[in-house]
């Protein structure tokens, strides 16, 4: 397809009448731009208002409303051309009385493309029958609906099961966890002295060693900040030619997200980026009838033949089967194989980005080394001031991607990802194993796995605020969620650990290890080392009874490790002009205790309830 050809066709692809059509579009089309034109006299003509249905009188096409399916998938002719052939083309192959049609949104298809579909089918001839893309999207989910299911649950899990969470894994972590809190039980009992002395001095070892790789990261986040972040500059992005961008696929999964789905689709809407280079597919599960009709209701998904939303015809609603479990990684996995972009984002229904977050996305690519398959934009919220809560909740975002995960890029450590916001190499990414759907904190494994695998993820100066959790209830959830994902990675990740240890080196594997050990382990023994201090502070017990060498280290970590987390949180505030946060350093205490609540709460979900997903309610956006 010549390149005139091939811009043309976007603009018709994407039902745009000539009323909106502008110099700066029609530059370059030289004699294809009587094609608009004809089309526009064709409507006054026969006083109609359905872009396709000119387009198809203007080329001697048939012309259809909607496509037939069959009931059983695989009975289809389309069944038998491979998956991807489809999904990128855009076409769909049908037959009626034994005679082939190709639906298709545009006349425009190159020929080789067409003999290849052919190949696959079994038929002599064909017929290319036009109608709109919204038809061409729905009949192929139609035809991959029970295929893309068992793929989005199973595909990891089949194909690299030792690095899946899947129900064996977890069901022995549980036994491991169970048997181990006996044994200590046991020998506690049998040598009371001689245990509480060891148990005492790993555990102040082990938290001495946390604290001084988190000092490590904040230091090198301020002394390196060369090193810390992929600094994309505006002139950079400004610099970037429309036609050189590659295209961009958007996922983003929604569960009963109604209230806010309106004010989701027009923060989409105003991303920075060409919209015939662009899909957003909405992840909605099948039986969640008010987002589908919100999403509806604004433009999503509708065949309308008057124009109105055309702005839209680049976003589709996929509708997620229900499957055995409910998580948010097999939505992701089951929107991913319909994803036709060069690269991917995933985005949270409540996420706000910076408008111009997938074209710094597309430069940071360009100059990172080949094997960056991910950028983690940083996160932070748009109500922080809601509550005391949402204070307490953005200083430690600020911490996490301010100074902790930047500082552990610098270090050379696996990067343990975001909920959003992260950017892929969508083939790198299918390759990778996609996400993990019995992992509650998926993103965050599959940064171990990206590491394991020989890649590597860089941080993206570009931020996407999120709505706080502004509740209590609703934060202890959410946290416990999170830690039951840390601790599942962790189990899942150290099965084989010579195996872990070949593939990221020593560095990596010490690293990699500490993060994901030291996320849960601090928070669970915080309550612990605060209940000795105060029992030391009313006289019912005194660090004199035990040697210099086990003090002296609790000590330093009261003192020296608690100050330099306030510390990091205080530079956080002021890095970011929130100055106003900057007074709440004094009460962040308060707010560990919280995350040690939700940490042992998370215990008992792992036991019990390893793959429930606690769903974070949100709207409120004020």
């Amino acid at each position: 397809m010549n390149n005139t050809v091939f811009k043309l066709s976007i603009l018709l692809e994407s039902g745009l009448l000539k009323s909106h059509y502008t110099s700066d579009i029609l530059e370059g089309f030289g004699p294809a731009e009587w094609v608009p034109r004809l089309i526009e006299k064709d409507l006054v003509k026969h006083k109609d208002r359905n872009f396709y249905k000119a387009l198809a009188r203007l080329y001697g096409l048939e012309y259809v409303t909607q496509i037939q399916t069959p009931l059983n998938p695989k009975e289809a002719i389309a069944y038998r051309v491979p998956t991807q052939v489809l999904i990128e083309s855009q076409l769909y192959p049908f037959e009626i009385n034994g005679r082939l049609f190709i639906a298709s949104s545009t006349p425009f298809i190159e020929k080789a493309l067409l003999d290849n579909v052919l190949s696959f089918t079994g038929r002599a001839g064909y017929r290319i029958i036009l109608t709109s893309q919204n038809q061409v999207r729905k009949a192929l989910q139609t035809l991959y609906y029970i295929e893309f299911s068992v793929v989005a649950q199973n595909n990891l899990r089949y194909s690299k099961n030792e690095l899946s969470a899947s129900p064996p894994v977890i069901a022995l972590s549980a036994k491991i966890v169970t048997l181990s809190g006996f044994a200590i039980i046991i020998l506690a009992y049998i040598f009371p002295n001689s245990l509480l002395l060891v148990v005492f001095f790993i555990i102040n070892l082990l938290y001495l060693y946390l604290n001084a790789l988190r000092f490590a990261t904040f230091i090198v986040a301020i002394v390196r900040p060369d090193k810390t972040s992929l600094i994309v500059t505006k002139r950079e992005v400004r610099e970037l030619s429309d036609s050189s961008l590659p295209r961009y696929t958007i996922l983003v999964p929604l569960r009963f997200e109604a209230e806010i789905a309106g004010r989701l689709v027009k923060r989409l809407v105003a991303l920075d980026y060409p919209k015939s280079k662009l899909e957003v597919l909405f992840l909605v599960g099948v039986d969640d009838e008010q987002t589908i009709a919100t999403l509806q209701e604004y433009g999503v998904d509708r065949d309308d033949p008057t124009g109105r939303y055309n702005n839209l015809n680049h976003m589709t609603i996929v509708k997620v089967p229900k499957v055995q479990i409910d998580t948010k990684p097999l939505v992701c996995n089951y929107g991913l194989q319909y994803a036709t972009g060069n690269f991917t984002v995933i985005y949270d229904a409540e996420d706000k980005p910076e408008v111009d977050q997938l074209k710094k996305a597309v430069v940071g690519f360009q100059a990172s080394a080949l094997n960056t398959i991910c950028l983690q934009g940083k996160l932070n919220f748009y109500n922080i001031h809601w509550n005391v809560l949402t204070r307490l909740f953005s200083l430690e975002y600020g911490m996490w991607y301010g100074y902790f995960l930047p500082g552990l890029q610098a270090l050379g450590s696996p990067i343990p990802l975001g909920g959003t916001s992260n950017h892929f190499v969508t083939n790198a990414l299918r390759n990778a194993g996609e996400w993990d759907p019995y992992n509650v904190t998926e993103d965050a494994d599959l940064g171990m796995r990206i590491y394991r695998s020989g890649h590597q993820t860089r941080i993206l100066n570009t931020f996407t605020y999120e709505e706080a959790t502004s509740t209590l209830g609703a934060w202890i959830k959410q946290r416990s969620r999170w830690e039951k994902g840390f601790l599942a990675t962790l189990i899942v990740h150290v099965q084989h650990p010579i195996q872990l240890y070949h593939e990221l080196g020593a560095k990596k594997f010490i690293l990699g290890i500490t993060i994901f050990f030291g996320n849960f382990y601090m928070p669970f023994i915080n309550p612990l080392l605060w209940v000795l201090t105060i029992l030391w502070l009313l006289h019912i017990f005194s660090f004199g009874t035990l040697p210099t060498y086990i003090w002296i280290p609790a000590v330093v970590n009261l003192v020296v490790g608690n100050s330099i987390h306030m510390i990091m949180h205080f530079m956080s505030a002021i890095r970011s002009k929130q100055y106003t946060l900057a007074p709440l350093v004094l009460i962040v205490p308060l707010y560990w205790i919280l995350i040690s609540i939700a940490t042992y709460r998370s215990c008992w979900e792992l036991l019990f309830r390893p793959y429930q997903w606690v769903k974070t309610a949100h709207g409120a956006d004020r």
